[in-house]
């Protein structure tokens, strides 16, 4: 099981690029993951913008392990944290998002998915659309 503990060296790992503006982050957002994903998600738009998406695959290879093994925390971290910031932030940034969610695998494609269908109000609820049994 993946708790909150393992959130940042998985995808340091997975993002060495990240790991100086991780190290800069102020002394008290340690446990603000939430804002540190924001940062993050700003980093995956300027690694896409320079043409260095060969990362990519590892990154979704971690928000797929971080929704299918993670304690409650992680697993929603992913979705909302994660997934949610990359979606708009690229969206803000008027890129396509599919430049990032080709990379995704099935349980991270469908939530990713389904943050797009609960903003434009076609579902009460992220994950509302997703039955896990027809992603095994």
């Amino acid at each position: 099981m993946i708790d909150k503990a393992d959130i940042w060296p998985l995808l340091l790992k997975a993002t060495p690029s990240f790991q100086s503006e991780f190290d800069q982050q102020a002394p008290g957002d340690a446990g603000l993951d939430y804002i540190i994903a924001a940062n993050y998600a700003r980093h995956l738009l300027t690694i896409c913008l320079s043409d260095e998406t060969k990362v990519f695959s590892a990154i979704s290879h971690v928000i797929e392990r971080m929704i299918s093994q993670g304690d409650t925390y992680v697993s929603e971290f992913a979705v909302v944290g994660l997934l949610e910031d990359i979606l708009f932030t690229w969206q803000g940034a008027d890129r396509d998002q599919e430049n990032f969610a080709q990379y995704l695998s099935p349980l991270s494609l469908a939530y990713w998915k389904s943050i797009a269908k609960f903003w434009s109000g076609e579902i009460a609820y992220i994950g509302a659309d997703i039955s896990r049994d027809d992603l095994t």
